[in-house]
């Protein structure tokens, strides 16, 4: 009896100094663990400014459907020949909601004091601008500014067509071309 109480003691020692991580094996999982955050954070980075360029695409493609409407009522209130007054509006006001980040109209508005991330309306070059917040994938026409703007451009009929309504469409525009991913 006395041998197997000295052997269960014996293995009862052994077990207690063989627990727990040696300093080397905390290392490799502590870097580990500090890759894969990195590599998740990088993911999420990008998900993000993806999902901001298909939020401002979205958008300019409701402002160009608000244009669409605009111009349908007023062809059917015989009043085609307005369509140039179009071009002098600003696009947010052709939509029944205006986005959160829509911050105003403004007449010579400076990008930089402006918040990233968000629309306005510049209403002396009647031009409608997105500026960009996660812009790593982001490259401008413009050096250096990560904007993008857009402009209602009419479209005319050709000579000869049309000398009642010389407009035969009217379109919302990307002014400079931009490349985001």
């Amino acid at each position: 009896m006395f041998g197997l109480k000295q052997e269960l003691q014996k293995s009862v020692v052994g077990v207690s100094k063989h627990q727990g991580f040696s300093l080397f094996e905390l290392m490799v999982i502590s870097v580990l663990i500090s890759i894969l955050a990195i590599v998740l954070i990088n993911r999420l980075l990008y998900y993000q400014e993806l999902a901001e360029k298909a939020d401002m695409e979205y958008k300019a493609t409701e402002l160009q459907s608000g244009l669409r409407l605009r111009m349908a009522k007023l062809l059917i209130e015989g009043r085609a020949q307005e369509y140039s007054k179009l071009a002098l509006e600003n696009p947010f006001d052709w939509v029944e909601n205006k986005p959160g980040n829509y911050v105003g109209q403004f007449k010579n508005a400076n990008p930089k004091q402006l918040p990233a991330g968000s629309w306005y309306y510049d209403l002396t070059r009647h031009t409608l601008v997105y500026l960009v917040r996660n812009g790593n994938h982001f490259q401008s026409g413009i050096a250096g500014e990560k904007q993008v703007r857009y402009q209602v451009k009419l479209i005319r009929n050709p000579p000869g067509v049309g000398v009642d309504q010389p407009f035969a469409s009217i379109k919302l525009v990307l002014i400079e071309s931009y490349q985001w991913f």
